[in-house]
């Protein structure tokens, strides 16, 4: 009976072999080194998608402000959201100023960003580290999509405006008003892009209609 006693006190405390510990510490290596490998690029893909989201809902907000902003003060006619290539990393929401016009019952802007005489600037959203805005896209009818280089001259801006009492987007590029586009892309870009996941893009419509896609603009 003492020995039966003593054999399970001996089985009972018995700790992990060294064999055991060996495979347990090297399960563990590969599950790290599994989570470390994918991690920074889950990251990427997460980010770049909420940079995504936020710049769409920035043009939501644009459309709404703008299609129902006060001009009793006779001061903003619009609100209008503005892309620069040359300031890749932001997106910027501006307040579009009155331009005077006797014939027109409300005053409505000229749907242009401008900095001065006064600036129009309303809030900036920075986008993320490693990401920016790659490509500015537009199209006319039921035309394909034409960005940056692809079109002469080249195309450096991009502006998405709104004015009361209509809820109809105005797409114009290179800071004037002479062509209105019927549909405009914005696409966005991490380290990673082209590949599948690391490329996003967010697209309007000149009924209003905005929503975002999966990849490229093209």
């Amino acid at each position: 009976m003492l020995a039966r006693k003593a054999s399970f006190r001996l089985f009972t405390q018995r700790g992990f072999t060294l064999v055991e510990l060996l495979v347990s510490i090297g399960i563990m290596v590969i599950i790290l080194g599994i989570t470390l490998s994918g991690g920074p690029q889950a990251i990427m893909k997460l980010t770049l998608s909420d940079n995504t989201y936020q710049s769409e809902l920035m043009i939501r907000e644009a459309q709404l402000q703008g299609s129902a902003i006060n001009s009793l003060d006779n001061l903003y006619g619009g609100v209008g959201v503005y892309f620069n290539l040359a300031t890749s990393s932001q997106v910027l929401k501006f307040r579009d100023l009155v331009v005077p016009n006797v014939d027109r019952p409300i005053g409505i802007g000229d749907g242009l960003y401008e900095s001065a005489p006064i600036e129009e600037k309303d809030s900036v959203f920075k986008l993320s580290t490693n990401h920016r805005i790659g490509k500015l896209c537009v199209a006319t009818g039921v035309a394909a999509f034409v960005c940056n280089d692809e079109v002469n001259p080249p195309i450096k801006t991009l502006t998405i405006s709104f004015n009361r009492p209509k809820q109809t987007a105005h797409i114009y590029t290179n800071d004037t008003s002479s062509t209105d586009f019927t549909s405009a892309c914005i696409q966005f870009d991490s380290l990673r892009s082209p590949l599948p996941g690391y490329v996003r893009s967010v697209l309007v419509y000149r009924s209003g209609m905005v929503t975002k896609r999966l990849g490229t603009c093209k």
